[in-house]
């Protein structure tokens, strides 16, 4: 069975073919289902989606959340851990309380955990922000808009943002980011 919510609605505990949610709904305990959307505000408890998930509005879990693959252009919260089996995508915002698993990592969002990150590849142009440990295979943190290659200085980007300390007082900050491996001596 499809559940569509297109005004307000709430989804009880059970397996479902889909859940799409363009309204405001409110899921209750588990909901197991084979894909799930949100571009409105949704609310639950623990979902276990065996493919896609699409975060486009808002959405709120208090448990974890497992699915085969993700994107998060809106807004995600979850009070547990996030496993999701391929590609998880966030050019939205999204909050994890426990740890994040997945096999490829694209943040060029904000992803908080307060947990540790599991990954086999892990690109960064946006913000993250790990209170665990980040363990992955290759990590390439890039300025936005420039590709991560695996070639000497070719991702170095110099990033510069105007931060207020106070009323009468503005710095700026600026951080070169990049990968240097076996810098040759006589460059240092």
């Amino acid at each position: 069975m499809k559940v569509n919510i297109c005004g307000y609605g709430q989804v009880a505990p059970g397996e479902y073919e889909g859940v799409s949610i363009s309204g405001s709904g409110k899921m209750s305990g588990l909901v197991r289902c084979d894909s799930f959307s949100s571009s409105g505000t949704s609310k639950g408890g623990e979902l276990d989606c065996k493919g896609t998930v699409k975060i486009s509005g808002s959405s709120s879990f208090s448990g974890s959340v497992r699915g085969d693959s993700l994107t998060v252009s809106g807004a995600m919260e979850l009070g547990g851990h996030l496993t999701i089996n391929g590609e998880l995508k966030c050019s939205g915002a999204l909050e994890c309380g426990g740890s994040i698993h997945c096999t490829t990592l694209k943040v060029s969002g904000d992803v908080e955990t307060d947990g540790g990150v599991e990954a086999e590849s892990v690109t960064v142009s946006g913000i993250l922000d790990c209170e665990g440990l980040l363990n992955a295979e290759t990590i390439a943190i890039t300025g936005a808009g420039i590709p991560a290659n695996n070639r000497l200085f070719d991702t170095l980007d110099t990033t510069s943002r105007q931060l207020t300390v106070s009323d009468n007082l503005d710095v700026i900050l600026s951080d070169t980011v990049g990968f240097i491996a076996k810098l040759p001596h006589h460059l240092v």
